[in-house]
């Protein structure tokens, strides 16, 4: 069996389960190091403690040698001790033969480092690092790197293989292969007799929360039963809360901190539509593939969002839900209006989007396609 070592940036969050569900699900002895610029920790420890420098006894007469000795002593430890050698030292030392990158940006940091073991190395783009014009232009040389010699690049939306390619990755290199929600969303049974709207997801500029709220206060005009649960922190929490005041929806607009997958399952439970006016923020930052959405299409429930980046790839347009034109507020008043005056469409748009989910969105088929390309390296 494979020891496969999986290269994060961070220590997944709760949130992130398809990273998870790669480190339980996919063959092999996993191991993992996490931390940008090779400043890598297992286990919660980090590595410059699992290998702490061991000085010999005669260290402390170093300074009686020649100068040029000296010198030559000292940059030779350090090259010793760097995050480059560490790691190296890492995975000759438990045998890894394959590394697995999640965030495109980890496998850029992380590529030099396998290259130089000749150890084969997949990995995942998941989103901001393909889109946001900062990180691109930061990683843009190091990218050249990885797409040369890393074997699979894993895309979760399909218009992110085409800016990949744009950026000089190979595209028989690239195979488009979604996240995708959690399966106990698909054992709950939505409430199309609700009243109650739902938005989940960061407080943040791609995710547009502020044009979601102005939606729906023009919405709850015509339907003033309708209720909003915005679930989610960020940026733009307190602008959001402002909003909220001034127009005067204290009793309607129900802003929330992230809560756990329990929680959330039981407000699916009680929800008519979930609602997300996502857009292409002025930094590039676009969506990958919108797990939150998966989740609502999962659980029954329709979606109203907007023709985004990774959102075209999930949502079918007037079959699990209805798109409208990133800042096209008028349209999405109008979608949000013909669900709640229609629950017939409300239950058929939710169906469709479960079975939609069923049939291209499982745990099982997202990993298959990963084994299968694994296969071989």
């Amino acid at each position: 069996m494979r020891n496969i070592c999986f290269v994060t940036p961070h220590m997944p969050a709760p949130t992130e389960t398809f990273i998870r569900a790669h480190m339980e699900r996919i063959r092999g002895n996993v191991f993992h190091l996490y931390s940008y610029n090779l400043d890598y920790a297992t286990q919660g420890v980090p590595l410059r403690e699992l290998y702490p420098e061991k000085r010999p006894s005669w260290y402390r007469w170093l300074h009686l040698l020649p100068y040029h000795w000296v010198f030559r002593f000292y940059h030779r430890k350090r090259e010793e001790r760097s995050d480059f050698a560490l790691a190296s030292r890492y995975l000759r030392e438990h045998s890894i033969n394959l590394v697995f990158a999640e965030f495109g940006t980890a496998g850029a940091v992380v590529a030099p480092v396998c290259a130089s073991l000749n150890i084969p190395m997949v990995v995942y783009f998941l989103g901001f690092e393909s889109t946001r014009k900062d990180i691109v232009e930061e990683f843009r040389e190091r990218y050249q790197f990885l797409f040369r010699y890393a074997s699979v690049v894993f895309v979760v939306a399909r218009r992110m293989a085409e800016d990949l390619v744009a950026l000089g990755c190979p595209a028989e290199k690239i195979v488009y292969n979604p996240c995708v929600p959690h399966p106990d969303y698909l054992k709950v049974s939505a409430d199309y007799h609700s009243n109650t709207l739902v938005a989940i997801g960061r407080q943040t500029l791609k995710k547009a929360p502020y044009l979601t709220l102005l939606a729906f206060y023009e919405a709850q005009k015509v339907y003033p039963e309708l209720r909003l649960v915005m679930i989610g922190e960020g940026e733009l929490q307190e602008i959001n809360t402002r909003i909220v005041r001034a127009l005067h929806l204290e009793d309607k607009v129900s802003l929330r901190p992230f809560q756990t997958r329990e929680q959330i399952l039981e407000q699916m439970g009680d929800t008519l539509m979930f609602v997300q006016h996502s857009l292409m923020a002025a930094n590039g930052d676009s969506e990958g593939t919108p797990v939150a959405i998966l989740d609502a299409m999962a659980s029954g429930v329709p979606v109203v969002a907007t023709r985004h980046y990774g959102i075209m790839d999930t949502v079918v347009d007037e079959e699990t839900g209805l798109l409208c034109d990133e800042g096209d507020l008028e349209t999405m008043i109008r979608n949000i209006l013909r669900i709640a005056g229609d629950r017939r469409l409300a239950a058929q748009l939710g169906q469709n989007g479960r079975r939609r989910v069923t049939d291209l969105y499982t745990m099982d088929r997202h990993i298959s396609l990963i084994e299968e390309k694994l296969k071989g390296l």
